[in-house]
């Protein structure tokens, strides 16, 4: 019985132990971020991302676990932490309007080369919605995933193209965007 409860006290101890040690090893950038997390909340996670710090990613990774922190998730894939661009892309790629938005929104704030990729196989994959009668109610043929996808290309290019407002809107656009990344494929390859 007593060697159970000094067994008992000891794995309390090891246990208590160990966790001071995680504190102590955080490194001087996680323990200010944490600090700043106090203050400014997903801000400082988001300018965790944008620091290049990769010594952040140890705390970044347990924030992640800890809590589903979106935010930390972004920090983590603009820090080029593939296990977390990978779960934004899936996001991305869900059937769940909710959930793809949740992941284009992710997407976004990651910015960079993947998130120019991503558009573009989405910009290509659009095809348009066959028409369900005889009578054309629509001037143009709408495409499925067409507004997200210009919706996120506008809010991530600088120098959004412009639409002919002539003939079939929603061609012209893939056209004009497709035009745009062929001028600046370094950004997808």
């Amino acid at each position: 019985m007593k060697l159970n409860i000094l067994l008992l006290v000891l794995v309390i101890l090891i246990g208590v132990g160990s966790g001071f040690s995680q504190q102590e090893e955080l490194s001087d950038s996680a323990r200010t971020l944490s600090k700043r997390i106090k203050t400014e909340g997903s801000k400082a996670i988001l300018d965790a991302g944008d620091s290049g710090d990769k010594s952040l990613i140890p705390y970044l990774k347990k924030l992640a676990s800890d809590s589903k922190e979106p935010w930390a998730q972004i920090a983590l894939a603009k820090l080029g932490e593939e296990k977390y661009i990978n779960q934004i892309l899936v996001e991305v790629d869900s059937p769940d309007e909710l959930v793809r938005t949740n992941g284009l929104e992710k997407l976004v704030r990651v910015g960079g080369k993947v998130t120019f990729r991503k558009l573009y196989e989405m910009l290509n994959q659009l095809k348009p919605l066959p028409q369900t009668d005889n009578k054309r109610r629509y001037r143009y043929d709408r495409y499925t995933g067409a507004y997200e996808v210009f919706t996120y290309l506008n809010r991530v290019v600088e120098d959004v193209p412009k639409a002919d407002v002539k003939g079939n809107y929603w061609t012209n656009q893939i056209n004009l965007w497709k035009a745009w990344f062929e001028n600046h494929k370094d950004l997808i390859e």
